[in-house]
């Protein structure tokens, strides 16, 4: 299995505020259950319309 970069990061001066609080829950070190989930199951936790840029 290869490794997945991140996507490239956007500054927060980019963001509007319907941005943030739309992908604010991916801001969280943990998932609704305590665990860390690395960044290549990231792309598991995202739906398919979700800007994965911005979250």
């Amino acid at each position: 299995m290869s490794i997945k970069r991140s996507p490239v990061l956007i500054a927060l001066s980019q963001l509007n505020g319907v941005d943030l609080k739309l992908n604010q829950h991916y801001s969280r070190v943990t998932d609704d259950k305590g665990r860390y989930l690395p960044f290549d199951e990231f792309c598991r936790r995202t739906s398919s319309g979700e800007n994965v840029s911005i979250a």
